[in-house]
């Protein structure tokens, strides 16, 4: 009997245990070396008998046998000698034709496997090249959109300086023309002033030509009564003595209506020749009083056209601090987008004094507060640091970028004074304003004496001779001449920032 498991014969004794399986098994014929017609095949080969040994556990082995018998089924109808002589005459080489084709199979499967990993490989590598090729694209689509619109902007930006450009011109234009407008009519007021005084004076020279021809006419009467005058008074003292030397009455009161008469003629007459004087002595009046109209109307036309000239005058400021805010708006908005020009506006509210050309580690440009920064007409005066005689570590920068760091070390030190103030400054609503280095406060002199609004005096600057003296670094304005001071002297202060 053989095990129909691993094929091994099972001795007579126990013939339902299999001493090779260790394990309880029915008994029969091996199923791995039954034909067709289920025949038994001892699980031996090359010698006789069923108690050979044992066959290799070799799955290539059995199925080689398998082969066999499939090749061959009269091999599982007899287990004689023969029988298994060919058996195992048949098996080796259906085992070397079954390692060849297994041989040629394994080839064939790395084969199929190595084109399946070079195709992977060259799968990965074109996906790797789309991917870099759309990352390429997208990162050229980005530079376009970037260049266009930075192209946009710069067209923009021109766009707005050439309109705020022909607006001022055309606003000056306007001025102009309306000055030019008032100029003319100040003009024609002028003219129409000028011929009324010529008329004034020609209807001057005709009252004054006919008063002196009234003058003429009434000089015989003048002569007539002053001398009827002097004749009336005679007559009337030699009555007087006549009647004072006869004594008589009747004479006395003939005399005294005589004199009553003669006192009423001479009244008249005297009326007569005060009036003749009078207008003797005012005959060249009106000569005189056409001298004051002359002047009057000279003064007039003097002020009108000094009116004219102060409108035409103001309307001139005017229209030139128009275009001043028109051209400044435009740098500070030019300033804005990255632009700034040295004079111009910052966008702290200041004004740029200073430009690097290019970003630093600090930033590009300077900015100083602008005049009146602090509420008064000047810069205001404070020491340097209080208390003064402190050590400040970390305060040796005496260069441009080098301010906003020292101002910091100060600010850690200081209860108050120059770095305090600055710091304490907070124009065009920025947090970020410091006392300027020693250097910085010498290039704020050079750029911006003439704008700057600076006091003829010294300022500090956040520089100190070394950490622990107590002199530092001033600047006087405006030759901007550096010296050292010592720390409690009260000195001006101007705040700086940098972008």
């Amino acid at each position: 009997m053989f095990c129909h498991r691993c094929g091994q014969a099972i001795g007579p004794g126990n013939p339902t245990f299999c001493p090779s399986c260790k394990t309880a098994v029915p008994t029969g014929p091996s199923a791995d070396a039954r034909g067709r017609g289920g025949s038994a095949i001892p699980n031996s080969l090359g010698v006789t008998g069923p108690s050979s040994a044992v066959l290799p556990p070799d799955a290539l082995w059995q199925e080689a046998l398998a082969e066999a018998l499939r090749r061959d089924p009269t091999l599982a109808e007899s287990t004689d000698a023969a029988t298994l002589a060919r058996l195992a005459t048949a098996i080796p080489p259906i085992q070397e034709e079954m390692r060849l084709i297994a041989g040629i199979n394994a080839a064939k499967h790395a084969e199929a496997e190595e084109l399946r990993r070079i195709e992977q490989e060259a799968a990965d590598v074109e996906r790797a090249r789309l991917e870099n090729l759309a990352r390429q694209k997208e990162q050229e689509e980005a530079r376009l959109r970037i260049e266009q619109e930075q192209e946009e902007a710069r067209l923009r930006t021109e766009q707005e300086r050439e309109g705020a450009r022909i607006r001022a011109e055309r606003d000056i234009e306007v001025a102009r023309v309306r000055s030019v407008e008032m100029q003319e009519q100040a003009r024609l007021r002028l003219e129409a002033t000028a011929r009324a005084l010529e008329e004034e004076d020609r209807n001057a020279a005709a009252a004054t030509a006919d008063t002196q021809r009234r003058i003429a006419a009434m000089n015989p009467m003048k002569r007539w009564v002053v001398r009827h005058k002097r004749a009336s008074r005679a007559a009337l003292a030699l009555v007087i003595i006549a009647l004072v030397i006869g004594g008589v009455t009747y004479g006395v009161t003939r005399a005294n209506e005589e004199s009553q008469r003669y006192a009423a003629a001479l009244a008249v007459l005297g009326e007569a020749v005060d009036t003749a004087s009078v207008a003797v002595t005012a005959s060249p009046a009106p000569a005189a009083s056409s001298q004051p109209a002359q002047a009057s109307a000279v003064a007039e036309a003097a002020a009108v056209q000094a009116s004219a000239d102060a409108e035409a005058a103001a309307v001139q400021a005017s229209a030139d601090a128009e275009a001043a805010a028109v051209a400044w708006a435009a740098l500070a908005k030019a300033c804005a987008a990255g632009d700034c020009k040295v004079g111009g506006p910052g966008p702290g509210g200041g004004i740029v004094f200073y430009d690097a050309g290019a970003t630093k580690a600090w930033g590009r440009y300077l900015e100083a507060a602008p005049v009146g920064w602090n509420g008064g007409a000047d810069d205001p005066e404070v020491v340097w640091c209080d208390p003064w005689d402190v050590p400040i570590p970390r305060t040796r920068g005496n260069a441009i970028g080098t301010g906003e760091a020292n101002t910091r070390a100060m600010l850690a030190e200081c209860s108050s004074g120059a770095a305090v103030t600055a710091h304490e400054y907070a124009g065009g609503g920025k947090k970020d304003w410091f006392l300027p280095s020693r250097d910085e406060l010498a290039r704020l002199f050079m750029n911006l004496q003439s704008d700057g609004g600076f006091v003829d005096d010294v300022y500090w600057s956040s520089s100190p001779e070394y950490e622990t003296s107590e002199w530092a670094w001033s600047v006087f304005s405006p030759v901007a001449a550096e010296d050292l001071h010592p720390k409690d002297y009260p000195y001006r202060v101007r705040p700086v920032r940098a972008f």
